[in-house]
């Protein structure tokens, strides 16, 4: 299996004649369970070319940010819409299903609505890719953070995050 990664790795990596790679990263939200991992928040969209990252940048999937209701969008699952009534399938709601291959298709193709690039493959990440990633690099310092957010606190932070202040009135553009 290793030998296998390493050479698929520089394709994976736009290291090869083929030129640079483009992954759609879906950034999904643990606290609210679906099959393959959680609630899709954000997507991403992230481009290696030797190696080097040489574009990466995230869009919100709320407020219909990611729909163009110009196009038909598929009907949803029976599942999501007698239990979450929802009519047809939007991005954020793409990895509904319980296979990850399924999910990502779905995302792909609802995400090619209002992009007009192709990708490469799908990646989701959530809140324990997070906690891998800084147990591997370390404290981070976050602008507003009163602490360096580490390994061991940045799942608390971010859901403390989420919460206006005891006794302040909930901004209409909070996020």
């Amino acid at each position: 299996e290793g030998l296998s990664l390493a050479t698929a790795l520089p394709g994976l990596l736009g290291a090869t004649q083929e030129g640079p790679k483009t992954y759609l990263l879906l950034v999904q939200n643990e606290d609210e369970l679906r099959a393959t991992g959680g609630f899709i928040t954000t997507v991403g969209n992230l481009v290696l070319s030797d190696g080097q990252v040489i574009g990466l940048n995230f869009e919100g999937v709320d407020s219909n940010n990611q729909e163009d209701w110009t196009k038909p969008y598929p009907a949803a699952p029976w599942q999501l819409k007698e239990y979450m009534n929802s009519r047809v399938l939007i991005l954020r709601d793409a990895n509904w299903f319980t296979d990850f291959p399924t999910s990502a298709l779905w995302a792909e193709y609802l995400y090619a609505y209002k992009h007009a690039h192709s990708v490469d493959g799908v990646i989701a990440i959530d809140q324990h890719f997070l906690v891998m990633l800084l147990g591997q690099l370390g404290p981070l310092e976050v602008e507003e953070a009163p602490y360096p957010l580490t390994s061991e606190n940045v799942i608390a932070y971010m859901r403390e995050a989420r919460t206006p202040p005891d006794g302040a009135p909930r901004p209409v553009d909070w996020y």
